[in-house]
């Protein structure tokens, strides 16, 4: 079979550039929402609350890393093992029942633990 000069079409973009200005055209885009999200990342105060920032070294020495009551995914199973896994069960589902969350203090600091995170709290129980 040969082929006639006639229907031998080039085969040349129309667009000579055409990934170019996707490329450029993706990196504006990008440029552009991450620019967006810093501003409300800062504007929203969520910046203030992270403490990974170099300006917060002072607040990172002040946070106590006590102990997380959790119970371990290790170790032997026997009665004293589930025992103690059911008292500190039963004490979550305590505290989480006895908050009403449709409430209005469904968020307040005490409904959600964090006074017991403050130092300072007359009513800390370790």
């Amino acid at each position: 079979m040969s082929v006639d000069d006639e229907t031998v079409v080039e085969m040349t973009p129309s667009r000579p550039h055409y990934v170019l200005v996707m490329v450029a055209g993706s990196i504006a885009i990008a440029f552009v929402m991450v620019s967006i999200a810093l501003w409300a990342y800062h504007a929203s105060g969520t910046a203030q609350l992270d403490l990974s920032a170099s300006t917060y070294k002072e607040a990172r020495r002040q946070v106590s890393s006590d102990e997380i009551k959790s119970f371990s995914a290790t170790g032997d199973m026997n009665q004293q093992t589930i025992d103690a896994f059911r008292k500190l069960y039963d004490d979550q589902t305590r505290r989480v029942t006895q908050v009403d969350g449709f409430g209005n203090g469904a968020l307040d600091d005490e409904a959600i633990g964090l006074n017991e995170l403050q130092p300072d709290n007359p009513t800390n129980t370790p």
